[in-house]
């Protein structure tokens, strides 16, 4: 299975110290690991652990400099609450801890509740009128710009030309160069509920058929192993010109998160807060269609009535 670049790099082993992974060449800034990149890594394998697929905060110290090769990375829970759980994490290369993490994972389940939202976007002037970022630019060399298209706003784009502005300030806009994402908000784009005596592959055909119609620019599907084999991979090329990635499960008894797959499982955590889709009793398979979108409808809406600073 095909992953993204960024994917990869993050990925993490366990074993019987903790985790194990490798800092690989490119994303670094003059042989050093960028911070945000190994900020991840380590928060990567803490969210493993603590069974949270979302961090909301983290926070990391760094000791000394990550620079490519094999390191380990521990981490433990310091307190697991009801929607929150508080970790500690550790990287570390021969014995000696290069980063202290310290961060709070938890659920983007649906907001209930009152919420206060302070803050925004940066200001940022549009792609074409910021300031391209290349691999080689003033003193450093940022071979994070090999696996990163990077736009820097004007006036923070001093340092390329070793004129440092004295605000420790960078805004702009950044892109995975090998297409991959930022962000993925696990919405509904088809539904199709299925007798018991039909396999799920064998129904995908008018979905997928109708799902291209509306989302035309869908490229990629991602599914569990119950939709490999031939059958699926012609239903795929007869349906769009697109291609199916298959997200196997671990060879671990225990708990990891999977690529991709728990984009899938949150949504449906989500939609089973509802009480009708909680079990499945309905008789006919458009009822239980019928909730699902209704499922769905009532978290956009709640997504897009979000209080917000200007209200």
């Amino acid at each position: 299975m095909k992953a993204y670049e960024f994917d990869e790099a993050v990925s993490v082993t366990p074993d019987d110290s903790g985790w194990s992974a490798t800092v690989p060449d490119g994303w670094d800034i003059n042989g050093n690991a960028n911070g945000g990149y190994v900020m991840a890594l380590g928060a990567n394998a803490m969210r493993a652990t603590g069974g949270r697929a979302h961090p909301l905060t983290v926070t990391a110290h760094y000791l000394a400099p990550v620079t490519p090769g094999p390191v380990t990375i521990s981490a433990d829970v310091v307190k697991q609450g009801r929607r929150f759980t508080t970790m500690t994490g550790s990287i570390r290369r021969d014995g000696r801890e290069l980063i202290r993490l310290l961060g709070a994972f938890g659920d983007l389940d649906p907001v209930t509740e009152q919420t206060y939202v302070e803050g925004g976007p940066p200001e940022v002037p549009p792609m074409d009128q910021c300031i391209r970022r290349t691999p080689v630019g003033g003193t450093a060399v940022v071979g994070l710009a090999d696996r990163l298209n990077m736009w820097l706003h004007p006036d923070d784009a001093e340092a390329l030309d070793d004129r440092p502005s004295g605000t420790g300030r960078t805004r702009g806009w950044f892109e995975f160069r090998d297409g991959r994402p930022i962000d993925t908000l696990g919405l509904l784009l088809g539904v199709n509920v299925l007798p018991a005596n039909i396999q799920d592959r064998d129904g995908t055909h008018d979905l997928l058929r109708r799902v291209r119609r509306r989302f035309p620019f869908i490229e990629t599907i991602f599914a569990d192993a119950g939709y490999q084999g031939p059958r699926m991979a012609k239903t795929i090329a007869a349906t769009g010109k697109w291609r199916i990635e298959i997200v196997k499960r671990t060879d671990f008894h225990h708990f990891i998160v999977l690529p991709k797959r728990w984009i899938v499982e949150r949504t449906f955590a989500w939609i089973s807060r509802n009480r009708r889709l909680t079990r499945d009793f309905e008789r006919h398979a458009t009822t239980v269609a019928g909730f699902v979108r209704l499922a769905m409808i009532r978290l956009m809406l709640k997504r897009l009535t979000r209080s917000t600073p200007c209200q």
